[in-house]
């Protein structure tokens, strides 16, 4: 079990947490849920997931039993995961052919969550993405926030073109609007 106290009330606790889960389970899958425990935030509660197994939880406490600020905990079951088959990935040889990235600001209510937000970018970049990089969030009034990813687009077997890069990111911010979101310049 790990815990962090912030006095500050923006939430960053929780995805500092949420970067220590991916990095001790890289494959891990976080599973939005609703906690009906007295101490956990109602709206802050999510299950993590390896293969479908269950292995641990990552929460706030509820703002109640705290003065000020919030605390966000992760409870990791070491032994269901080391129980699991072995997730490791295969060698994959070093990219040949240069990559290139842009950064998207996603403005969406508050209440959104992140990985909602990546998996629509990933669907809508489509096999070019080679990675998706979450940069930050950053509030915005009334009830919005502002949510950064870096997606950097690339190709096996050649150097994609100017004009393939730029149709992606098109067809990418299309997409974001046509779900009704708009974009931070």
């Amino acid at each position: 079990m790990a815990a962090i106290y912030g006095r500050e009330t923006n939430g960053a606790n929780l995805l500092e947490m949420k970067r220590v889960v991916q990095y001790i389970a890289p494959n891990c899958q976080i599973v939005p849920a609703k906690s009906h425990d007295e101490i956990v935030h109602p709206e802050r509660e999510a299950y993590i997931e390896v293969g479908g197994q269950r292995v641990g939880n990552l929460y706030e406490l509820h703002p109640g039993l705290l003065d000020r600020g919030r605390a966000a905990i992760l409870d990791l079951d070491l032994d269901a995961l080391q129980a699991l088959p072995s997730q490791r990935q295969a060698y994959r040889s070093l990219r040949r052919f240069p990559t290139s990235s842009f950064d998207l600001s996603i403005v969406a209510p508050a209440h959104t969550l992140v990985a909602d937000l990546e998996s629509k970018l990933r669907h809508l970049a489509g096999d070019g993405l080679v990675s998706l990089q979450f940069l930050l969030i950053f509030p915005l009034p009334p009830d919005k926030k502002s949510v950064s990813f870096r997606l950097t687009l690339g190709a096996d077997d050649r150097t994609l073109t100017a004009d393939e890069v730029t149709r992606t990111r098109e067809r990418v911010v299309e997409g974001l609007k046509s779900a009704g979101y708009e974009l931070r310049e």
